[in-house]
C-alpha cells in the first residue's frame, strides 16, 4: 500500500487556493457565485448601463514618457455585453526618433465577478508585434479589475502577460481618474516588458463610455 505524504497534500492544496484565489475570492466578496446575467449596480458618476441594454462601449487613450526617449501612446476599447462576455483590445506605438513599433492584443473578456460599484474581469486571446516590417504574434492572457469608490473617483488595474514570437510580453498599468457618466480624465503609470526591452512611466488620457 501506498501512504500519501501530508505535507505533499497541504502543499498542492495551497498551491491550489493560490492559483484560484484571485477569481474566487472576489465572487465570494461580491456574493456573485451564481453568475447571474446582467449590469452591475451603476453608481450615479457610472455609465447608465440599465437592463434590457445588451451592449456597452469604453474607449480609453493615453500616453506616457519613459525619460530615455521613447514614447508610448495606446488606445483601448472594449465591447460588453449584459451575457458578461465581451471583446476587448488595445494598439500601442512605440517611439523613439525615427524608429517605432506597434504592439496589439485582442481578448474575450469575462465579467467574472461585479457588484454596485465594482468589477472584476479576465480574458485571454491574440497578442502581436509589428517591427520594420516583421509581424510576430502570440498568446495574450489577463487580469483586472475597475472600481467606483466615490464621486466622481474610478479606479482600474490590469495584469497582463503572454508572448509574441519567441518574446515574453508583460505589462501592468493603473490609473486613477475623474469620471461623470460618458467622460473621464485620468492619470497613473504603466509598465509594459518585451523580451528582455522594458518601458515605464507615469501616463496621462481621457476615456469615455457609452
Amino acid at each position: 500500500l501506498q501512504h500519501s505524504d501530508p505535507l505533499s497534500d497541504v502543499t498542492q492544496l495551497v498551491i491550489g487556493w493560490a492559483l484560484i484565489s484571485p477569481w474566487y475570492i472576489p465572487m465570494l466578496a461580491l456574493h456573485d457565485t451564481r453568475f447571474d446575467l446582467g449590469w452591475p449596480e451603476a453608481l450615479p458618476h457610472q455609465p447608465p448601463r440599465l437592463e434590457p441594454r445588451a451592449l456597452a462601449v469604453d474607449v480609453l487613450i493615453g500616453g506616457q514618457a519613459d525619460g530615455d526617449g521613447v514614447t508610448h501612446h495606446w488606445v483601448h476599447a472594449a465591447i460588453d455585453t449584459r451575457w458578461r462576455f465581451g471583446l476587448c483590445g488595445s494598439l500601442d506605438r512605440l517611439n523613439e526618433g525615427d524608429d517605432h513599433l506597434l504592439l496589439g492584443q485582442s481578448d474575450v473578456s469575462w465579467r467574472f465577478a461585479q457588484g454596485s460599484g465594482v468589477v472584476f474581469s479576465t480574458g485571454a486571446g491574440v497578442r502581436w508585434l509589428a517591427d520594420r516590417g516583421n509581424t510576430d504574434v502570440g498568446i495574450d492572457l489577463f487580469y483586472g479589475v475597475e472600481v467606483w469608490p466615490i464621486a466622481p473617483l474610478v479606479l482600474r488595474a490590469q495584469l497582463a502577460g503572454g508572448q509574441v514570437g519567441h518574446a515574453g510580453v508583460a505589462e501592468a498599468w493603473g490609473h486613477a481618474g475623474v469620471a461623470w457618466r460618458y467622460g473621464e480624465i485620468f492619470a497613473g503609470g504603466r509598465w509594459l516588458k518585451i523580451g528582455s526591452v522594458e518601458f515605464a512611466g507615469p501616463v496621462v488620457g481621457i476615456g469615455a463610455h457609452w
